[in-house]
Formats: C-alpha cells, structure tokens, sequence
C-alpha cells in the first residue's frame, strides 16, 4: 500500500470523526449521519476529479483564466484552446479509484449501522 493511500486513510477517518463532533451526536443515529456525509462527500469529490480529468471543465477553466489574464494581466498570451487542451490532456490524471472506493464503504456501512437501527 502506498504513502498516499495511507494518507487518504487517515484523512477519511479525520474526516468522519470530525463530522461526528460537528454534528455533537454520539448515538447510533449520529455515526450514521457521520458515516454517510463523509461518505457521499467523498464520492462527490472523486466523480467531480474524475470528470475534470476527462476535459468536461477544460473550455470554462481556459475561458475564465484567459478572461481574468486580459483583465489583470499584461502578458496576455495564452495560446488557443486546442493548445491548452492538449497541454492538459498530457499531463498525469489522478487516480479516483480509491476516492471512490472509500466513500462507497462509508456509505456501506452507513446503511449496515441504518440496517442495524431499525431491526
């Protein structure tokens, strides 16, 4: 296993434990409702990485920077689209699949302790 996903690991954890203490519940109910935010939180995230790395973002990011460098900038020479879209598609893409993988098990075992709760 990797630095990174030992990382990842404990960031999660922190997160859902930070949750649970925001959310000042303790029960049953309030490790659901942690379990689950976090859960459906980290899911989002990895789809919305996923999808950037794909290019679905790729014309509103180069129109806005370049919209921002005419107005602030002097040095207005950013090159054309296609330009920036193959700079871009060559660069390394993120791996999502432990992003996403995380959340579905937090969100698992949400509905397991909702499962639990109500039986």
């Amino acid at each position: 296993m990797s630095i990174g996903k030992i990382i990842f690991m404990i960031f999660s954890i922190v997160f859902t434990i930070l949750i649970l203490l925001f959310g000042a519940r303790y029960d049953l109910i309030g490790w659901i409702n942690a379990t689950f935010s976090s859960g459906i939180i980290l899911f989002g995230v990895g789809i919305l990485i996923y999808v950037s790395g794909e290019g679905i973002f790729d014309i509103a990011i180069f129109g806005t920077k370049k919209f921002f460098k005419s107005i602030f900038s002097r040095n207005n020479n950013m090159g054309s689209y296609y330009e920036y879209h193959v700079e871009r598609s060559e660069r390394e893409k993120i791996p999502v699949g432990i992003i996403l993988f995380t959340g579905l098990i937090y969100m698992g075992i949400s509905f397991l302790l909702l499962y639990i709760f109500y039986h």
